[in-house]
């Protein structure tokens, strides 16, 4: 019975020491102070004169790792988490928080942002800010995510008849738009036009 008892204690002996090994083994390669700290190619990533609704061109900066051993990020999530405006593309990966991503020794990896303005129904322009967290044995950096946003008035694909633009809201012209010879428009001092990337004008005698 004490020969049965001291063969399980040893095989269990073994499988704890296996297990240990085991774990010890995935830590292997990744740096471990407490002092590390990733650099970044900017410390704010901002977008100018995001409108309502529209989502903006995507920015990216660089994470770098600094060290001679490979660095594991814990988690990189944005701040707001779902609720938040800012979307990120992590290495490939789209979501606002991710977890256990590798840099390689001496290397960097690419984080993408877009971001898309809710309306508010007002004229003045907004801010919308936040930031995006990284946590690397248990420190703690950011980068800051700041976008300047505006409602607008939406001119999209069509024919503009007799009206007046003010200047209380931009407009922005997205696709396409034209005023027929037999139309006017009036276009009061200070109102802000936008044209969206690739609009057309035309006219009537186009094809």
């Amino acid at each position: 019975m004490i020969w049965r008892l001291t063969k399980y204690l040893h095989k269990t002996a073994i499988a704890i020491s296996v297990l240990i090994s085991l774990f010890s083994c995935e830590d292997e390669g990744y740096l471990n102070s407490p002092d590390a700290r990733l650099l970044f190619s900017r410390d704010t990533v901002m977008f100018d004169t995001i409108f309502t609704t529209i989502g903006s061109t995507t920015q990216n900066f660089k994470v770098y790792n600094p060290y001679n051993e490979d660095v594991l990020i814990s988690r990189i999530r944005v701040a707001n988490g779902d609720l938040s405006n800012f979307r990120l593309n992590i290495t490939g990966e789209a979501g606002n928080e991710v977890y256990d991503v590798v840099i390689p020794a001496h290397d960097s990896i690419f984080i993408f942002v877009a971001v898309t303005v809710d309306p508010n129904g007002q004229n003045n322009p907004m801010v919308v800010q936040d930031s995006i967290e990284f946590v690397t044995n248990y420190n703690f950096q950011s980068v800051n995510l700041v976008a300047y946003g505006q409602d607008f008035n939406l001119i999209k694909d069509g024919y503009i008849s007799n009206t007046h633009w003010t200047s209380e809201k931009p407009y922005l012209v997205y696709g396409y738009a034209f005023v027929d010879s037999t139309s006017t428009l009036t276009i009061d001092a200070g109102t802000k036009i936008y044209f969206h990337k690739n609009v057309k004008g035309i006219n009537k005698d186009m094809p």
